[in-house]
């Protein structure tokens, strides 16, 4: 059957391939890492780059992600000129899965798009471990303190993949009884547990989607050495500087030192007596400190007894904050980050400053207007930013800081400096790991502009999934986007990696720092639902303008308008609903049950429209050929359970199972109509839409 390469209902899908220009001036977008893995309910975050070329001005750049319009938010949400934009994608609606989405400039009426991987991930494993005095990793699955003493707690866990956590993946711990049992967090994301008095509690680690794991702790503590009181007053005091903190901490025995960690008091004093047993002392915390609960009052007795209790630091309510983070786009990722953020009143004098890493942030500022500035370390290869994305205090936008109030989403993209860097790859078409690919030409974008004459079979090699060489031509029509066009079709089905090498080089002579590789799947030769069926497992398919006539949730079927084939659906479905007109690419598998179905990656809907069921002898149920229909079948009820029955019309079928949504309700013999989709788990299975009583006059 011949093939057509582009049907109509295949025009949601073609919107994916990234868009260029063949005019320059032009611009580009790009991501600083076009990959990133969350956990379902953790905020995904993307660094997303605007670079201008040969002069491009624009009125303004707005930014989205078309497929994911109410989880995406981009912090700025608009660009003036070049920059950068954090893009933080909230994944507590989504099913666990891969989404192959794209972020889309709007510059003019002017579209540019790159293509990046979002994986939404269920926690299945987390893990407790520490360390021990010649750094090995030791798994905890329980914790048995002898004595008042400090745990170095690390948290990690695994997805329903496999896979472990990527940094930074937030896991709470929770101690069952503080009162015996405390935790607090260490800046570097570890944590500090403290045994405090003797009895048994639960540790409990929770990821972002809520799965949680506990440990049993047992703390036995001798009557003796222990430090038997502790106290800081007030607990909480602003950064005002002038509040009088009272300490106090007394011991069975001698206590060997006093101190509050991260913190140095001023105006401090404080005296020894009970022997040595007892402390108190007095002070105040340096005007201006940084808000924050991470502040530990700490008394020790030799060897292994510590006990610390906490003091919280507030803003002052005449003064404001301000808080936010330093994203570099840079290549090879946004990297560590280390400089100064410089505060400057609104006639350009700095009135403060502070040092930072990633995130920052900024206190006891008086209410009123200022402007922002990142300056890197000597050792940072960043140029100097103002915010938002400008390069001078005349450019730069205002900050108004309010009494009480906190500024946040102050965000900085330095990007590296204006000596020669090699140019890179900022996205290609078919974007890496795409399947169910139906396009007549590769396509890569690089960051700037090329010397064509080192842009050939050479420099740009497309190989199938054996290896061998796909011959073609490349051309750059625009000196940015090199084209490869095959000189046959690319076969249906397979597999191809594309590599360009470090033998292609800008119009300055710089190669790329590295080789480049992706790979995609074309879609399988089948438009149709039964010639899908015949495909092997891990084929890649592309196929419009198929009907939705069931979904429950984790899986759905799929019809043919005029109901020849139908198939069965699972994976990323859920803006799918009964009755929706949709264009899917997806991978094809088989149940346990031997049912073929398929594991969708991409999915649009394009419209309503209704599916008449197909109406059926039992019988004839049998054939694999009414695999994913919509069908209508009578019979008498065998069997009954609370959501399942047998159907059979006395055909000399063995009958059909029918599972239905919720209890039934009818017994043994009742005459019934069933409507849903043939199913097979085995035998044939009906998963039930509707079911009714039949009568007669």
């Amino acid at each position: 059957m011949p093939r057509c390469r582009i049907l109509p209902s295949l025009a949601l899908l073609l919107l994916l391939i990234p868009m260029t220009s063949s005019a320059a001036p032009d611009y580009t977008v790009s991501l600083v890492d076009p990959s990133v893995r969350a956990v379902r309910g953790q905020t995904a975050e993307l660094v997303v780059g605007i670079e201008f070329l040969d002069g491009f001005a624009s009125s303004g750049i707005t930014l989205q992600v078309p497929q994911a319009p109410g989880a995406a938010s981009f912090t700025p949400a608009a660009l003036s000129g070049e920059g950068g934009s954090l893009l933080r994608i909230d994944t507590g609606a989504l099913d666990p899965g891969v989404y192959n989405w794209h972020v889309q400039a709007v510059s003019d009426g002017s579209i540019r798009s790159a293509p990046f991987t979002l994986e939404v991930i269920a926690a299945a494993e987390l893990e407790f471990y520490t360390f021990d005095a010649g750094l090995n990793k030791i798994t905890l699955s329980s914790l048995s303190p002898t004595s008042q003493s400090v745990t170095e707690i690390y948290l990690t866990g695994r997805g329903s993949d496999g896979f472990q956590f990527a940094t930074g993946t937030p896991i709470t711990l929770t101690s069952g009884n503080p009162e015996i049992l405390a935790v607090y967090p260490h800046p570097d994301g570890h944590f500090r547990v403290y045994a405090i008095d003797s009895g048994s509690t639960l540790l409990t680690a929770t990821a972002p989607d809520g799965y949680s794991r506990s440990i049993p702790v047992s703390i036995d503590i001798p009557s003796q050495p222990r430090i038997t009181e502790m106290s800081v007053s007030p607990s909480t005091v602003t950064n005002r500087g002038d509040e009088t903190i009272t300490f106090t901490a007394t011991g069975t025995g001698p206590l060997t030192s006093v101190a509050y960690d991260g913190l140095t008091l001023t105006n401090d004093s404080g005296f020894w007596y009970n022997d040595g047993r007892s402390y108190i002392g007095a002070g105040c915390v340096p005007e201006g400190l940084p808000p924050g609960s991470a502040y530990l009052f700490r008394a020790q007795m030799a060897p292994d007894t510590v006990r610390v209790v906490p003091l919280t630091v507030v803003n002052d309510p005449t003064r404001g904050m301000i808080r936010g983070a330093v994203y570099p786009r840079a290549p090879g990722g946004p990297g560590a980050v280390s400089g100064r953020i410089e505060v400057y009143d609104t006639g350009g004098v700095v009135v403060a400053d502070t040092d930072c890493g990633r995130e920052f942030g900024i206190g006891y500022l008086p209410p009123g207007t200022y402007k922002l500035r990142f300056a890197p370390s000597d050792e940072q290869a960043l140029r100097p930013e103002w915010w938002p994305n400008a390069d001078s205090f005349e450019s730069a936008s205002d900050v108004i800081v309010t009494a009480g109030g906190t500024v946040d989403g102050i965000y900085f993209f330095p990007s590296p400096p204006d000596e020669p860097q090699p140019p890179r790859i900022v996205s290609t078409a078919p974007a890496d790991g795409e399947i169910g690919v139906v396009r007549a030409t590769i396509t890569a974008v690089f960051s700037r502009p090329m010397d064509v004459s080192t842009l050939n079979s050479d420099t740009f090699r497309v190989a199938d999934g054996q290896g061998s060489p796909v011959s073609g031509t490349i051309t750059c029509p625009d000196g940015i986007t090199a084209v490869f066009t095959p000189s046959v079709p690319l076969a249906d089905g397979a597999t191809f990696t594309c590599t360009v090498t470090t033998g292609a080089a800008d119009t300055e002579g710089l190669p790329l720092a590295q080789d480049h590789s992706w790979s995609f799947s074309t879609a399988a030769d089948a438009d149709l639902l039964s010639e899908a069926r015949e495909l092997s497992d891990g084929v890649s398919v592309a196929l419009g303008g198929k009907i939705v006539h069931l979904h429950q949730g984790g899986f759905a079927y799929i019809a043919e308008p005029d109901r020849s084939s139908g198939m069965r659906i699972e994976g990323t479905i859920s803006d799918a609903s009964d009755r929706s007109v949709v264009s899917l690419t997806g991978v094809v598998a088989t149940t346990p049950g031997g049912e073929r179905y398929i594991d969708v990656r991409s999915l649009t809907v394009s419209g309503e429209e209704d599916t008449r069921p197909v109406g059926v002898p039992v019988r004839a149920l049998d054939s694999r050929m009414m695999d994913g229909l919509c069908v209508r079948a009578w019979g008498r009820v065998y069997d009954p359970g609370a959501s399942s029955f047998v159907l059979s019309d006395g055909s000399g079928s063995q009958g059909v199972i029918v599972i239905t949504p919720e209890p039934h309700g009818f017994a043994e013999g009742a005459v019934v109509s069933v409507t849903g989709a043939a199913g097979w788990e085995g035998r044939r299975v009906i998963y039930a839409e509707t079911v009714g009583t039949v009568t007669s006059d």
